[in-house]
């Protein structure tokens, strides 16, 4: 099954619409979180949010409302 997003840039941050990855919900043991992945594998590249969250809907949320916290060193 896919699962699709509705995604604006105008609700992104400014620095990440400059970046060619756009925030999208990764997995890992601890949570959902906002990060990046390789395009080519799906493997996870980068986690950008602090917070974790329990499902990847409610991570979607966050990232269509710019409603997460931007880690220092992704």
């Amino acid at each position: 099954m896919s699962y699709n997003i509705a995604f604006t840039w105008g609700a992104a941050p400014s620095w990440v619409k400059d970046q060619a990855d756009r925030p999208r919900p990764c997995k890992s043991q601890a949570g959902w979180y906002v990060g990046a992945d390789d395009p080519d594998t799906g493997e996870a590249i980068a986690r950008w949010s602090e917070e974790y969250y329990p499902s990847k809907h409610q991570c979607n949320i966050a990232i269509m409302y710019d409603n997460w916290t931007r880690r220092m060193n992704p």
